[in-house]
């Protein structure tokens, strides 16, 4: 069995000379998977990782560590106004309430978008 790790050890020249299937079969992952990572990829960053001798492996790794960091910082940010918005419900103040005002606070442009962001799944 061959380890999935060094089938992605590939030179950078190797990346920049192939279509995503060839890419996906190599790497042994869905050709969808290889769009994927591409469509939500900044090209200059991709191109300094593989410069650098990174594989697409470490490429992906780091996106999803960084969607993770946002998705958790959002998380927080909503259980604290939860929590805030707890002992003011009996006033009529909604949570959306409570995010309205730190949007302000904070100087936010979009402020709908803020409150939309941090009160919908992702």
């Amino acid at each position: 069995m061959v380890n999935i790790r060094n089938r992605l050890a590939c030179p950078p020249s190797f990346w920049r000379s192939r279509t995503q299937e060839q890419i996906a079969e190599v790497a042994g992952i869905s050709q969808g998977r290889v769009a994927q990572i591409i469509n939500n990829a900044n090209f200059g960053e991709i191109n300094n990782l593989l410069s650098q001798g990174r594989d697409m492996a470490y490429i992906d790794l780091l996106k999803n560590s960084r969607w993770k960091t946002v998705k958790m910082a959002i998380n927080e940010v909503r259980k604290h106004i939860e929590r805030a918005t707890s002992p003011i419900k009996k006033y009529g103040i909604t949570r959306e309430d409570l995010a309205l005002l730190v949007a302000q606070k904070l100087d936010i442009k979009e402020q709908r978008r803020f409150i939309d962001i941090l009160f919908t799944d992702h």
